[in-house]
């Protein structure tokens, strides 16, 4: 019986640290970008995750058509402080607007980062 418990323990165990050992290990999140300006005018984006002044994950996109969608990253993420920089190039050129954001994902595995409100 002592066995069984030890395995069923070890077993346990095993799973608490796959799904990500409460919140204190990396675990694949969900990054959704929204941005202040319409998905039809953005022509290129590069996109950019931070953890502690390292770089997670960066994309590029062309898009001569425009964006369809909310643009969608999906990486391993742990909890604590991220920056997100977002550099938008629109249909009618110029310079780019820079878009920066401040979070924690916490243990959330889908992340919204609105940048709604943080147009210049």
């Amino acid at each position: 019986m002592k066995r069984r418990l030890f395995l069923l323990g070890l077993l346990g165990l095993g799973a608490v640290l796959w799904k990500g050992g409460f919140g204190f290990l990396a675990t694949e999140r969900s990054v959704t970008w929204r941005f202040p300006v319409r998905h039809g005018e953005i022509r290129r984006l590069e996109l950019q995750l931070w953890a502690q002044g390292t770089l997670v994950k960066r994309e590029q996109l062309e898009t001569p058509a425009g964006l369809l969608a909310e643009p969608v990253s999906r990486l391993a993420l742990e909890r604590g402080p991220h920056r997100a920089l977002a550099t938008l190039w629109s249909a009618g050129g110029g310079e780019p607007l820079v878009l920066t954001q401040d979070f924690d994902p916490g243990t959330d595995p889908d992340i919204v980062l609105s940048f709604a409100s943080r147009r210049p």
